[in-house]
């Protein structure tokens, strides 16, 4: 089974191809110039891995806090939010 957390790291891949070939195909049938293709592709690859390790970064940080959740329940949460200055306890009580 696949997890959802390589499924998301899959389609983030998935649509970083899909845009290198959108791009391509906008060069083949003249809609931009070589050199826009050219750029675009560059930045694609120079940023790819830059961007799947931020994106595996948040996946961590989203871990930890729903380990957080579990681990402490919603209030407990949610004072750790307000620790930081959000005053969300506050208003979540309020709904």
């Amino acid at each position: 089974m696949v997890s959802p957390q390589s499924s998301s790291l899959t389609s983030l891949k998935s649509y970083q191809a899909n845009f290198k070939k959108f791009f391509i195909w906008l060069g083949e049938t003249d809609q931009v110039s070589p050199e826009v293709v050219k750029g675009v592709l560059t930045t694609l690859k120079e940023e790819r891995d830059k961007s799947l390790t931020e994106f595996r970064q948040l996946q961590a940080e989203n871990k930890l806090l729903e380990e957080k959740l579990s681990q402490e329940g919603i209030a407990e949460f949610l004072d750790f939010l307000h620790s930081y200055g959000g005053g969300v306890r506050e208003s979540w009580k309020k709904h």
